[in-house]
């Protein structure tokens, strides 16, 4: 989960995925009675973890107050400062390395305004450091030409062990600066080159947003799985990062800054907040259309891969509701399409709810295996106290399976 407390920037990245966001109007830098406000919020929720995002956190004028404030309310929370790097170095005085650590993108050379704001950028994370900062470095592909040794030879001269990286993902409907789908082949091969040279070097590399599953070769997943399981396992699919304006407005992302926004105190948890942007979000961008393959694709039919970031992969906005349609099949005594409909939907639509009436649907036609395997799905995924209570009683009355499994989905 991440906190914005302020939309000011030092940097001028050309594949920055917060332009939306740090032109839009309300406050530009969080209060301390809004970060208190979050600090108890977290405290309630037990969360581990949480990122103090900008802009650059280190323009805020508060910043040690804000992380004295958390340090406080939840002592036991893990704070992260993302920051890119460009700030008066004075201002790490103003923190403990005990409370925060850092997480500093630096860009390549050529990247920065001039060569004297790398070398600050470069000069603060020595600082860091030396001061005694867990210190990780983050660097974003957003160009073909990217020297594929930049960051790993940065992070190991710099005694790091392990480094994270993304290929640079754009705003939903704004205009940034990154490598199109069409390129991703010839990126691909490049990016192989920089985690091949990462290993060479003892490091270790994380993989922040996802990309598509085919974007590496099915040989290089092999080696990928074998020696970075860390970029490996975050390929296909992107949770759900939450991220808090100054206002305290909640969006599921940056990038998806647009879609769908709420309040924090309206909801009880992080889960809650999750369930909500997978219903309002994702849910509607279930079908990545990102290549021509997309559509006839096992990963993106089984929910495995959404093509990488939601942003990117031009979805195709769904409007099915599987429930509401299986309901009015049933309601018509129509419960072979019901479970017909189920048994056809994507399995990303396939919701608890809808697996307890294609149960329903399937007692009713005296199927009684598939009632029970579907039940049993429902059970499994469901968070609804009343739903399981549902499925449990249904699960009772159907007889055990067969010992011999179906193979139908």
């Amino acid at each position: 989960m991440n906190l914005i407390i302020t939309r000011k920037c030092s940097n001028r990245c050309p594949y920055c995925f917060e332009v939306g966001e740090s032109t839009r109007s309300g406050s530009s830098q969080i209060s301390i009675a809004n970060a208190e406000r979050v600090a108890r919020w977290v405290a309630l929720n037990g969360l581990d973890a949480l990122s103090l995002l900008g802009g650059e956190p280190f323009l805020h004028p508060e910043l040690q107050a804000i992380v004295r404030v958390f340090r406080k309310i939840c002592p036991k929370v893990s704070l992260t400062v993302f920051t890119g790097g460009y700030f008066d170095t004075a201002l790490l005085n103003n923190l403990d390395a005990a409370d925060v650590s850092l997480l500093i993108n630096v860009n390549e050379p050529m990247t920065y305004a001039s060569p004297g704001r790398f070398d600050s950028v470069i000069c603060n994370a020595v600082n860091a450091i030396r001061r005694g900062f867990r210190t990780t470095l983050g660097f974003n592909v957003w160009e073909l030409g990217f020297s594929p040794e930049f960051m790993p030879n940065l992070a190991y001269n710099l005694g790091r062990q392990t480094f994270r990286w993304t290929v640079a993902h754009p705003e939903l409907d704004a205009a940034c600066r990154v490598v199109g789908a069409v390129d991703f082949e010839p990126l691909a091969t490049r990016c192989m080159l920089m985690l091949r040279k990462a290993v060479q070097l003892g490091l270790r590399a994380h993989l922040d947003c996802p990309i598509p599953v085919c974007f590496f070769s099915d040989e290089d997943l092999g080696w990928l799985a074998k020696y970075l399981p860390e970029t490996a396992s975050r390929l296909g699919t992107c949770d759900v990062p939450l991220d808090i304006s100054p206002d305290l407005e909640v969006m599921r992302c940056f990038a998806l800054s647009g879609c769908d926004r709420v309040l924090l105190e309206d909801f009880s948890s992080p889960e809650d907040l999750k369930r909500h942007f997978q219903r309002s979000v994702d849910r509607n961008r279930w079908m990545p259309t990102l290549f021509k393959w997309c559509t006839d694709c096992t990963h993106a039919h089984s929910g495995r891969c959404r093509g990488g970031c939601l942003a990117r992969n031009g979805c195709i906005a769904s409007t099915i509701d599987l429930p509401e349609r299986m309901f009015g099949l049933i309601a018509k005594h129509g419960h072979a399409e019901a479970l017909l409909a189920y048994r056809t939907a994507p399995p990303v639509l396939r919701s608890p709810l809808a697996g307890y009436l294609a149960a329903g649907a399937a007692i009713v036609l005296r199927d009684f295996d598939a009632a029970f395997r579907y039940a049993a799905r429902a059970l499994d995924t469901t968070e609804d106290a009343e739903l399981k209570a549902r499925v449990q009683k249904l699960l009772a009355e159907v007889p055990a399976p067969q010992s011999t499994p179906s193979l139908e989905a």
